[in-house]
């Protein structure tokens, strides 16, 4: 087996695999959103598969469960934009949430903005994050 560099002539059949075992989850964008991408083949130079590592931002958060549900909600939404404000500056272009045991949070999170993804609730850094420059 060879691992090497991701090329763009790998692409299409990178994404015929793709179209073939995976049609229901989006086709990554291996040139563009990721530190590194590779393709492993065998010795005739056959494509096993196409993958590589991109950057992830988990959001954590740790919630005092004691408070109301409308102080967590308001607060909830204030930690997603604060999220999304340095998401946006170093970079990110999706953060995550693992939300376990706890399905009005995520429900709460779905309403603003998250979106399931595989097993993690994932949500779009906007362009407008990247751009926000604060000065104290």
């Amino acid at each position: 087996m060879i691992v090497r560099e991701m090329k763009l002539e790998d692409m299409e059949r990178i994404r015929e695999i793709h179209e073939l075992f995976f049609p229901d989850i989006e086709f990554p964008d291996f040139m563009h959103n990721f530190y590194c991408a590779f393709t492993i083949t065998d010795d005739n130079n056959d494509i096993i598969l196409g993958g590589g590592v991109r950057p992830m931002g988990e959001i954590v958060l740790v919630t005092d469960r004691d408070k109301s549900s409308v102080q967590i909600g308001r607060a909830l939404i204030e930690a997603r934009n604060a999220s999304l404000f340095v998401g946006g500056k170093v970079g990110f272009n999706e953060l995550v949430a693992f939300v376990k045991n706890n399905d009005s949070y995520a429900r709460h999170l779905v309403r603003h903005g998250f979106y399931p993804r595989n097993s993690a609730l994932a949500i779009q850094v906007p362009k407008w994050a990247e751009q926000h420059v604060t000065t104290n």
